[in-house]
């Protein structure tokens, strides 16, 4: 097929991360250092929805049933947005550095990766600690849940990439060198 190229205009600064909304596929989600969050159009570029939050939003992602969005901001903020009101439902302020944020493919359990080389495991909705992973030597920047829910992945300041069992919260497999 051919390619067309869409152009999303509206944010007043950076656009720092999106996703694509997981029940329609033609839906991304836009999270901005302008302390906005904004729902596109991918096939006519319009900003269909928008929020204002409190901070500058650094990262975004979907609750896999398409119904909520988490957003993360650089105060060590997150936000969950319902979707269909698209507005705030839940905030939460962290006493540490949070990176990056993932549900899991149920959507019951909510992933932080921290500042400390730990990963926050929380019940979901209720946010409440269900266990803390001791995960790196340094700050934890990234996770990836497999598509299958079994596994995470987490990558860190400490050069390394580790794999989990999210069943057992147990290190399968780290990877030390990217061949």
């Amino acid at each position: 097929g051919k390619v067309k190229d869409i152009e999303l205009r509206g944010h007043a600064d950076s656009v720092d991360q999106l996703c694509w909304d997981p029940k329609h596929a033609d839906l991304i989600a836009t999270a901005s250092g302008d302390k906005t969050v904004r729902l596109w159009d991918a096939r006519s570029g319009k900003c269909s929805q928008q929020a204002e939050l409190s901070g500058e939003n650094i990262n975004i992602t979907y609750k896999p049933d398409g119904t909520h969005i988490a957003v993360g901001n650089r105060d060590d903020e997150l936000t969950i947005l319902d979707v269909r009101k698209f507005k705030p439902i839940h905030r939460r302020k962290f006493g540490y550095e949070v990176n990056e944020i993932a549900w899991n493919m149920t959507g019951e359990m909510f992933f932080l990766t921290t500042g400390n080389g730990t990963v926050e495991v929380l019940t979901y909705p209720s946010l409440r600690p269900l266990d803390t992973v001791v995960a790196h030597t340094a700050g934890c920047y990234c996770i990836a849940i497999d598509p299958m829910g079994r596994y995470f992945a987490v990558g860190s300041a400490d050069s390394l990439v580790s794999l989990w069992d999210i069943s057992e919260m147990l290190c399968v497999r780290t990877f030390t060198k990217l061949e």
